[in-house]
């Protein structure tokens, strides 16, 4: 099995070697943390600094659905530092 403490990739190896197939799992669990992306204005940020779906977001119109520049990066916090800009 494999954990991720930060950016530290953390594997509990009981005596079995890697294989290729736990390499691969990795990679894919790195794109997926790494890459997700929400329309510009479907999450919203209380004042409680909680993030919320956007109750008034009614999604994007097909042209903007085709655009990347309509779509920001979202995951969770990973830096006390950019925790604390929040």
């Amino acid at each position: 099995t494999y954990a991720f403490d930060n950016d530290t990739l953390i594997i509990t190896n009981k005596g079995k070697n890697i294989t290729e197939l736990d390499r691969l799992a990795y990679v894919v669990n790195e794109i997926e943390r790494q890459c997700h992306l929400v329309p510009e204005g479907s999450i919203k940020l209380t004042p409680l600094h909680e993030i919320r779906r956007n109750e008034a977001f009614e999604g994007l119109c097909k042209d903007d659905a085709t655009c990347l520049s309509k779509y920001v990066h979202f995951r969770k916090v990973e830096f006390k530092d950019k925790v604390d800009q929040m």
